[in-house]
């Protein structure tokens, strides 16, 4: 007897096209059923010409939605690498390929999986999509876990012409659309200010991105206005931009050591993952060149603009299982093995920082 269930539910799934009935569906054919019993018991010609009617606006319902549906194209386009629990989207081509058949009441969306779940993603609504037109639309979902995800197929639905039902078609289910989540992005204390305490950066001796006092120049277009020295300026005819000293030796390398710690603990695995991400990003907004080695990969520190990108993608793949690579730095790079306390941690290189010390204890968006 079980197998029945799932032997319906594949063969449903499979149909090139889903039907759901509406609540008007379910009045109207509760209707039809009526009149249909007293047409037979009775043979009165006016209940079998009720009954005629309502069976004709049945399949009249099917024909026009189906129309509908025939004509349109659907294709999904992968997020660029969405963080875990951040709203991301999915941008949709819809295309009406139809001669002269317009479309009506079509609303698209998809399904996602993860993690042995699936996932509705509903889209716009659009009351009427001409024919030979292509429209770009997007839908807005939110991930729940890192790692990978995947499209199972996208699909537009109507319930045109008198809302009894709502037909679906499905695209792109051969062809399965896959992508990866990074971590999700945690609240963090000012990491530059962290290196600089705890690990001893030194000054460049020229402006740049440091916390000491380095010079006083006249603003010029596209200077930070936050960078204004206002009592400076109140004594000059031009506005004053404040600048910093630079420091030495911003090459940070973060380490996740190899052990079962993580294995056991999911929670703080993912915490830990995410206090890597938000630290790499933070990290390289402030100018640094930021690398990770960790359980199968090593990225190289860099401060171009697709590391981050590419230092998330890596820890969406990662998986604690993994042998880790071997790689060699210079000596100017600050190397820190990040773990939560309690965990041992095997073969250390370079500083031990655990997560607990990073984590803000500030409301998000307030000053730290």
């Amino acid at each position: 007897m079980a197998f029945r269930p799932r032997f319906w539910q594949r063969f449903w799934e499979r149909a090139p096209r889903q039907l759901q009935v509406n609540k008007e569906g379910k009045v109207i054919l509760g209707i039809a059923i009526a009149v249909g019993l007293a047409a037979i018991n009775t043979g009165n010609n006016l209940l079998f010409l009720c009954w005629g009617i309502l069976l004709s606006a049945i399949v009249l319902s099917g024909v026009l939605s189906e129309a509908c549906l025939r004509v349109l194209q659907l294709k999904a386009s992968i997020p660029v690498l969405p963080r875990a629990e951040e709203e991301a989207i999915i941008e949709f081509e819809l295309r009406n390929t139809g001669g002269n058949i317009p479309a009506f009441a079509v609303e698209i969306g998809a399904v996602t999986w993860s993690q042995n779940s699936k996932k509705a993603i509903p889209g716009p609504f659009h009351l009427k999509v001409l024919p030979k037109t292509e429209k770009q639309l997007f839908a807005r979902f939110v991930p729940r876990y890192r790692g990978f995800h995947q499209i199972e197929y996208s699909q537009a639905q109507t319930s045109y012409p008198f809302g009894f039902f709502t037909k679906s078609r499905r695209f792109g289910k051969k062809e399965p659309v896959a992508f990866w989540v990074g971590p999700r992005r945690i609240q963090l204390r000012d990491f530059k200010k962290l290196l600089i305490s705890d690990f001893g950066l030194q000054s460049a001796n020229k402006a740049g991105m440091g916390e000491d006092f380095f010079a006083l120049t006249p603003y010029q277009e596209g200077d930070d206005l936050r960078r204004v020295h206002w009592l400076s300026s109140a004594r000059s005819p031009h506005w004053m931009i404040r600048q910093n000293e630079a420091l030495a030796g911003r090459r940070v390398l973060f380490t996740i050591s190899q052990h079962n710690f993580y294995e056991a603990n999911p929670a703080k695995a993912e915490e830990l993952l995410a206090t890597l991400g938000s630290a790499a990003e933070q990290l390289i907004g402030d100018g640094f060149a930021v690398g990770i080695s960790g359980p199968g990969f090593f990225v190289p520190p860099a401060g171009f603009e697709r590391q981050l990108e590419i230092i998330l993608l890596e820890l969406a793949k990662m998986s604690f299982g993994n042998p880790i690579p071997r790689s060699t730095i210079d000596s100017t790079t600050v190397q820190i093995c990040l773990a939560h306390r309690g965990a041992r941690v095997d073969g250390v290189v370079g500083n031990q920082l655990w997560v607990e010390d990073c984590l803000s204890k500030s409301p998000p968006g307030e000053d730290k």
